[in-house]
């Protein structure tokens, strides 16, 4: 096929229609066109536009799925408009409801498409004087027997003459039977098969001849909503996880039960072809003699259904090699299925839109990005199971928009933050993930210098930040739908506060007065200065909360000197300042466990240290490395399991900053791995915990700073992703973790900084197995291998050749896959990547496609894409 949009994105191929044996007609995306129709020749293998019906990059809104009669495709296009093309060019037929929906029709005598329009019945031949309503009955499926046109609106059958003249649909009696769906013709002689409820709650398949409303039960089993397909006379319909066949309105029979609930059926020639969306998402296909078997592993993206043309099926899905959006082709048989062509699109926003700001409100995630057009606006994506398949504009507030340094803040169902619209200065704005519901809160300052919100907190139903009225930054409130003034803390100038931190019904924070910066204490709407009073270190916003004792650093004016560890008691008012070291400095304070842990001086180098209150504060003990370890600058301490993960060094053995963990209250600090061995630091970074897995950023000298797992255990800290190839960085930041789906930001060669999403991660505690002598063994991630042997033979993958290509056996275990699997297979079609390594390969006699994947699926979103 064409590559429609040159480069490394998925054009988004939706809405596959084929147009007679020769044409598949579709929507899809570039950067020139936005997304407009497109087709695609099936003899010469290319793609071309066909219209582009909002000129220039502007998109055409198709509202509706496509629906082939009379040599063309009807779509309705831009809410309300019908339209049709043969292929070449594209004829508007006229305004419909905006309700209509042609995708749903059914041609009639091969020249009128019958479809619904509201509550009314229109037909159309593709010209717009015979474009019209013609009777009234809100249908919601059809099929033809004989010379009737059924439908039905969900209650009641009706028919009518496939002459389409004027006249109302007639009631066809079906008594007792209610909730119908999935109307299909089939059998020998022809019947009608249809989904019904029988004064029960569930829907069960049903066949009829139409005759004195005759209609018997096929099965007392519940079907599933997936539409059932039709090969010869047998129909095949989904209950559960299970595949039924009825062979003209005979009782149906359970052919077989797949891992999951199939999700689509389409029929390729004389076979069905299933979609089992278990964590593999492959296809199968069953023949006329009900062999079920394996065609690929091919996790279908944007098209809801497979698109069947000339006896082969047509699908998009995500590519093994590129991991992108792209054609596949199955005809049911043993080659399998067959990647057509890259359809490449471009990416949702700039070469690098630098999202941040991540915020979660139920299953919609909204950040803050940036355009050359835009700037940067607010964009969301949002969860259905784990798909967030696409990234949408919430709304582009113009001016300067969300400062690039501010996060969203999530207060009951909305977030809040700072931005600026260009005409009220940077001020507090609210979202609850619609353009409808995304404003400015307030204009604290009227006119263009606005107020400037910072330090943004959610306590309760209660907002504190700090914002500049009249010249100095003071603490506001907003509650109630109301903002206002706190306290003006410092009536001389600025008091700057900060670190808003809730304990019980207080809040406490550090403000500025004239004698200092110092712990205060919110009660109510009362600020007072926490006592005993405490200079606090002016860059520090962090407290700590253990019980009812706050820990951050501070120093006093008398002993002890220097930065030092300040544990404030709430309860009894006491304070008590910890002379860990001539100035210890402590940072990154962290609660896990029973302790407070963080970084501080010690007597010769920094260490990490915890602390459970005033006289327990010690050096975690380590495991004897040499000079101890010895902890760097702006390196990594998070909570993790019952204790911590670390950023650290050993001087014996030498080692650079490398991933440690301290996995209980009372376990010293251990090596976990070191990433990038020898001298050289991996400096761990965090991207986003998912329970007992945490994501990392980790620099090596081959791949650069690229995305880690890690379980805490040296097996278990695997590379996931090389996102940026070879020695390029991708720089995996800002993540967290939304429906068991991690996103975060990183670079790639080709989008630069966007949006990536991990869907699926191996389970790390499986066995590894040893390959034979005389077999090529591959790896899995997070435990497992696949062992190989070609021939008899020992030589790799990459040396074989034709004459070479014998009997091989294969035994694949761990790494995600459920259960061991061994066989032996008449021949092997090997495929090796760049460097020699078994990427995949066939076993052609029993026809089973395996591929070896990363034990986490990387996606990248982009706008409508995945």
């Amino acid at each position: 096929m064409f590559d429609i949009n040159p480069g490394p994105e998925s054009s988004t191929p939706q809405r596959l229609t084929a147009l007679g044996t020769s044409l598949l007609l579709f929507s899809a995306s570039t950067p020139a066109t936005g997304n407009e129709l497109f087709k695609f020749d099936l003899s010469t293998g290319l793609v071309t536009l066909v219209a582009n019906l909002l000129p220039g990059a502007v998109s055409t809104d198709f509202s509706s799925a496509f629906a082939a009669c009379n040599g063309r495709v009807f779509f309705r296009a831009n809410s309300n408009t019908l339209h049709a093309t043969d292929g070449f060019s594209v004829v508007n037929l006229g305004l419909i409801s905006a309700t209509a929906d042609p995708g749903r029709g059914i041609c009639v005598g091969g020249t009128q498409l019958l479809f619904p329009d509201g509550t009314n019945l229109r037909k159309s031949d593709g010209v717009a004087t015979t474009t019209l309503v013609f009777s009234g009955f809100s249908a919601r499926e059809f099929t033809i027997l004989g010379s009737q046109v059924f439908m039905h609106d969900g209650a009641q059958l009706a028919s009518i003459g496939t002459a389409l003249m004027t006249g109302s649909p007639v009631i066809v009696s079906t008594p007792g039977l209610s909730s119908l769906q999935l109307l299909t013709t089939f059998g020998t002689p022809a019947r009608l098969f249809f989904g019904a409820t029988n004064g029960g709650v569930a829907v069960e398949p049903y066949a009829s001849d139409v005759t004195g409303g005759n209609a018997a039960r096929l099965a007392a089993v519940p079907l599933a909503s997936v539409r059932p397909v039709v090969v010869d006379t047998t129909i095949y319909f989904v209950s559960g996880s299970r595949l039924f066949e009825s062979d003209s309105g005979a009782a149906a029979v359970s052919l077989h039960t797949f891992a999951s609930p199939p999700a689509v059926l389409a029929a390729a020639g004389t076979k069905v072809i299933v979609r089992d969306t278990s964590t593999t998402d492959s296809l199968h296909a069953v023949d006329a003699t009900n062999a079920v078997t394996p065609l690929c592993d091919a996790r279908t993206i944007n098209t809801p259904t497979l698109s069947a043309a000339a006896g082969r099926v047509y699908f998009v899905a995500r590519s093994p090699t590129t991991g992108l959006e792209e054609f596949w082709v199955t005809d049911g048989a043993s080659a399998g299925c067959t990647q057509l062509k890259d359809l490449i699109a471009v990416s949702f926003i700039t070469d690098s839109s630098s999202p941040r700001g991540f915020a979660a409100i139920g299953s919609t995630v909204l950040f803050h990005a940036e355009t050359a057009a835009l700037g940067r606006a607010l964009y969301r994506t949002t969860s259905i199971g784990t798909a967030f398949s696409s990234v949408e504009l919430v709304k582009d507030i113009a001016g300067s928009g969300i400062a690039v340094s501010e996060s969203l803040v999530v207060m009951g169902s909305r977030v809040y933050f700072a931005a600026n619209d260009g005409v009220n200065g940077v001020e507090l704005w609210t979202s609850d993930g619609t353009p409808g519901g995304t404003q400015e809160v307030f204009d604290l300052v009227p006119g263009s210098v606005g107020s400037s919100p910072q330090f943004l907190t959610a306590i309760g139903n209660k907002l504190l930040f700090s914002a500049i009225v009249g010249g100095d930054r003071e603490l506001y409130s907003f509650e109630g739908g109301t903002i206002s003034l706190v306290s003006n803390i410092n009536p001389t100038g600025s008091s700057n506060p900060s670190g808003f931190t809730a304990v019980g019904t207080d809040v406490f924070f550090f403000a500025t007065i004239a004698t200092g910066r110092h712990l205060h204490k919110l009660q109510g709407t009362a600020v007072s200065l926490a006592t005993p009073i405490v200079t606090v270190v002016t860059s520090v916003t962090t407290i700590a909360v253990l019980g009812d004792q706050l820990f951050f650093a501070a120093s006093l004016a008398v002993s002890p000197a220097g930065v030092e560890l300040a544990i404030f008691n709430v309860g009894t008012n006491s304070l008590v300042v910890e002379d860990l070291s001539a100035s210890s400095d402590p940072t990154n304070l962290v609660v896990a466990g029973s302790f407070v842990y963080f970084f501080a001086n010690g007597a010769a180098v920094r260490q990490l240290w915890r602390s459970q209150g005033p006289g327990t504060t010690e050096i975690v003990p380590d495991l004897n490395f040499g000079g101890g370890v010895r902890i760097a600058s702006n390196t990594l301490l998070v909570a993790f399991g019952g204790g911590v993960l670390v950023g650290a060094q050993t001087a014996l053995p030498v080692t650079g900053i490398e991933l440690f963990i301290v996995d209980s209250d009372v376990a010293p600090i251990a090596l976990v791995k070191d990433i990038n061995p020898g001298t050289s630091s991996s400096g761990p970074l965090l991207v986003a915990v998912d329970g007992a897995v945490a994501y990392l950023s980790a620099s090596t000298t081959a791949l650069g700073r690229e995305l880690w797992r890690t379980d805490g255990t040296a097996a278990g800290t695997v590379l996931v992703e090389d996102i940026n190839p070879g020695t390029s960085s991708s720089n995996p930041l800002a993540g967290m973790v939304v429906d068991g789906v991690v996103l975060f930001r990183a670079t790639d060669q080709f989008r630069g900084t966007e949006v990536f999403k991990i869907t699926r991660v191996c389970d790390t505690a499986e066995a590894a197995t040893t390959c034979l002598a005389g077999t090529y063994g591959i790896a899995l991630e997070g435990g497992g291998q696949v062992c190989v042997e070609f021939n008899g033979g020992d030589e790799l993958a990459s040396s074989l050749d034709a004459s070479e290509l014998g009997a091989c056996s294969v035994t694949i275990t761990g790494g995600g896959v459920d259960a061991v699997f061994t066989a032996t297979y008449a021949s092997c079609v090997v495929t090796t990547d760049a460097d020699g390594e078994l990427t995949q390969f066939v076993l052609t006699s029993n026809v089973l496609f395996v591929r070896f994947e990363q034990c986490a699926a990387l996606e990248f979103l982009d706008g409508g894409r995945k």
